[in-house]
C-alpha cells in the first residue's frame, strides 16, 4: 500500500484539497505501478463542518478524477474512512 498524499486533516472529502492532493496521488499511482505495488491509499479526512453527504460526493468527484490513471497503471485506489464515533472525532 502506497500513501497517496491525503491525510486526516486534509482529505479527499474537502474540495479545497483536491488540487494539491491530486498531483500527489497521480505521482503515487505512477510510483506504485513502477514498483509493482498494487494499491494507493487515500484518506477521507476530517469533516470540518461538511455533512456526510457532502463528504461522500466530494470524495467520489476526486476519485473519479484519478481513476482512469489508476486503471491504466493497474493500481487499485483504496479509501480509508475514519471512525468518528470512536477515535477520530470530526
Amino acid at each position: 500500500m502506497v500513501p497517496g498524499g491525503s491525510g486526516i486533516k486534509a482529505g479527499v472529502n474537502d474540495k479545497q484539497n483536491h488540487y494539491s492532493i491530486g498531483q500527489k496521488m497521480r505521482d503515487a499511482i505512477k510510483a506504485a505501478a513502477a514498483a509493482g505495488a498494487p494499491n494507493v491509499i487515500a484518506l477521507a479526512g476530517d469533516r470540518k463542518g461538511l455533512t456526510d453527504e457532502e463528504g461522500l460526493e466530494n470524495g467520489a468527484v476526486f476519485l473519479n478524477s484519478i481513476k482512469a490513471l489508476a486503471e491504466e497503471q493497474g493500481v487499485t485506489l483504496c479509501i480509508e474512512l475514519l471512525n468518528s464515533k470512536v477515535n477520530h472525532p470530526g
